[in-house]
């Protein structure tokens, strides 16, 4: 029985694990992309000595950090949207007036 509740704490576990990996916060993301642009100016400047060098890499970073989170975000609406669309949770018609909202 020890083995079981050991086994379940684990996939507890992991599944708590995935839902904060596929989850990715605002802040959280803020804070590594200012950490990987801090790292990247800096390791450019020093291996090319040049700060407009060092700032077109940088801003190539952002770029390409921007792109991904952006494609992040969008995996998870289509997830979610595809997984609401499957337990049939999502009202095919939509409302005829918004709710609380003046008719005219």
């Amino acid at each position: 029985m020890r083995a079981l509740g050991i086994w379940a704490g684990r996939v507890a576990r992991n599944a708590q694990f995935r839902r904060l990996w596929v989850s990715m916060y605002l802040g959280q993301f803020l804070l590594g992309m200012s950490a990987t642009t801090i790292i990247v100016a800096v390791w450019a400047y020093m291996a090319t000595g040049s700060f407009w060098k060092a700032l077109g890499w940088t801003i190539a970073v952002l770029v390409i950090l921007q792109v991904g989170y952006f494609a992040l975000v969008m995996r998870l609406i289509y997830s979610r949207a595809r997984k609401a669309a499957s337990q049939g949770k999502v009202d095919a018609v939509p409302p005829l007036h918004r709710d609380g909202g003046r008719r005219g």
